[in-house]
């Protein structure tokens, strides 16, 4: 019996899933991680250039 997601198993399947379902997921996953480092350090840099010169901002 299907409800149309696939990957899904019946209650009874004790089996464990892969840890990683593909390269592409992985990739994309990377690039995520890698995207917010970014941000993060963006708003790190702001923030403290804000703190030591106020009156800028």
């Amino acid at each position: 019996m299907s409800d149309g997601r696939p990957g899904l198993r019946a209650a009874a399947d004790r089996r464990l899933r892969s840890a990683c379902t593909g390269a592409a997921r992985a990739g994309a996953i990377v690039i995520a991680n890698i995207a917010g480092g970014v941000v993060a350090l963006l708003l790190l840099v702001y923030l403290c250039v804000a703190l030591i010169r106020p009156e800028r901002f």
